[in-house]
């Protein structure tokens, strides 16, 4: 695979957002990959639990590196703008 770099779009995770309760609506992930804005369920999602302006880390990681995180935490990526293809591997558990 690839090195990630914050062109290329990466994962970004919401800080903290795993604490927050589930949202009082359905529907709300498929708006969060590959989206222009992504971010606008994701401060709908802040606002119904009271929380602040999620602070956003991207999650830059190294050929052959990977990351873990918590399903509740909630997570997107943004548009590819480097015109090369963003190359990754999903999996989930339930």
């Amino acid at each position: 695979l690839d090195d990630l770099e914050p062109s290329l779009g990466p994962l970004e995770y919401a800080r903290g957002s795993h604490q927050w309760p589930p949202p009082p609506y359905e529907g709300y992930a498929p708006a969060l990959f590959g989206k222009k804005d992504w971010h606008a369920e994701l401060d709908k999602a802040a606002e119904c639990c009271g929380a602040a302006k999620p602070e956003l880390v991207q999650v830059l990681v190294p050929r052959g590196g990977g990351s873990v995180h918590d399903g509740r935490t909630w997570h997107g990526s943004g548009v590819n703008r480097s015109g090369r293809p963003r190359r990754g591997l999903g999996v989930h558990f339930g």
